[in-house]
């Protein structure tokens, strides 16, 4: 995989929650002569225990999040000293409230935010994009255009005037609602 996106690129392993502890440590560290940038949810994200003593053996960036509501595993997480980046996907975690509540925990414990946006609405994918546009510990949104709009431009900032982003955003093709 190296070899056919470059050194230029930087990769991202999904491991999507393993079974043991042991077997996230040991497929981190058959991974980690590709450089990757993370590894992400190498044990459930709810067994934050595995994922911290995990943590503590592997030398890439941990994320978890992704399929987790709420703020208390969040807390948890922090507390446990589980991970490097959380990726809460806004619409599943209890909305966009609780999205910066967890942002905001996040930086005070220097841990980065890289938004998972699975289901993608615009409405979704529109707060995903402003809220990584303000955020200062956001470091990448993730975004499937498959399941819905596809954003023109997404991190291009559409000013008011006084410097804040906009939440002016376009499509790049119509989108319509069948009932």
């Amino acid at each position: 995989m190296r070899e056919a996106i470059g050194d230029h690129m930087q990769m991202m392993v999904d491991v999507w929650a393993l079974d043991a502890a042991a077997f996230a440590v040991e497929a981190a560290h058959a991974f980690a002569p590709f450089d990757p940038g993370w590894f992400e949810e190498p044990i459930a994200g709810e067994r934050l225990d595995d994922m911290a003593e995990s943590r503590r053996q592997i030398s890439m960036p941990i994320v978890t999040g992704e399929r987790q509501i709420g703020l208390h595993h969040f807390g948890a997480a922090l507390e446990k000293q589980a991970a490097d980046i959380f990726s809460p996907n806004i619409v599943g975690v209890g909305g966009l409230l609780d999205f910066l509540d967890i942002a905001r925990q996040a930086e005070a414990h220097d841990v980065l935010i890289a938004p998972h946006c699975w289901n993608s609405t615009l409405v979704g994918a529109a707060a995903m994009v402003h809220t990584c546009a303000v955020l200062p510990n956001a470091l990448i949104g993730e975004y499937f255009p498959q399941y819905g709009c596809v954003l023109r431009d997404p991190w291009q900032n559409r000013h008011d005037g006084h410097g804040r982003p906009g939440c002016a955003r376009r499509c790049a093709r119509p989108v319509c609602c069948h009932g």
